[in-house]
């Protein structure tokens, strides 16, 4: 069940605008399973974290409160820390 928990908080997170994606800096942050790990994910039994990349045209607060609302539906009443890894510009797109 933590491995599908740990998907759709993935899901949840990275679909919040202001973010850039997910991180797991240095695996500090990442659910090992069988398969592919989900980086920027940790699911404990008294806590969620999800840590993420988040996008310099938007407060950085803003960005991680809307995080924490997203994923605490899922996380059965357990505590959402958000840890915002680092701040990315959005790459420009140049028009010739």
């Amino acid at each position: 069940m933590t491995d599908d928990l740990s998907d759709r908080i993935a899901a949840a997170a990275q679909a919040c605008t202001g973010v850039e994606g997910l991180s797991a800096e240095g695996g500090k942050y990442v659910t090992y399973r069988a398969g592919t790990p989900v980086r920027g994910v940790v699911v404990g039994d008294g806590e969620i974290t999800v840590c993420v990349v988040a996008a310099t045209d938007r407060p950085v607060l803003e960005t991680a409160e809307d995080v924490g609302a997203a994923v605490a539906p899922l996380a059965d009443g357990r505590p959402v820390h958000v840890v915002v890894a680092d701040v990315q510009d959005k790459p420009v797109r140049r028009v010739s």
